[in-house]
């Protein structure tokens, strides 16, 4: 019986992941405009990713398919900025 409450239970958990992933937004970068001209320039469109940055502050942001933007850092924690080594 134990098993059976065990196995409903992951196939619910399962269900609701399922029927989640589908309304994660694909698409959640929106272009922001600078005297007319785009504020980001796309660095590298990966399969599954992007990297871009933004021309005012030059940050690099890492931006997933599935949703969601995160700025890259650096190994010592600070912002990565577009052009800087390191």
């Amino acid at each position: 019986m134990k098993y059976y409450v065990v196995v409903v239970i992951i196939l619910l958990i399962l269900g609701v992941l399922f029927i989640s992933h589908d309304n994660i937004p694909t698409n959640i970068v929106e272009e922001e405009k600078v005297n007319g001209e785009s504020r980001i320039e796309i660095i590298e469109d990966g399969t599954g990713f992007t990297i871009f940055y933004d021309k005012v502050t030059s940050v690099v942001y890492f931006a997933p398919d599935r949703g969601g933007i995160s700025p890259m850092y650096n190994t010592d924690g600070s912002l990565y900025l577009y052009g800087s080594v390191g």
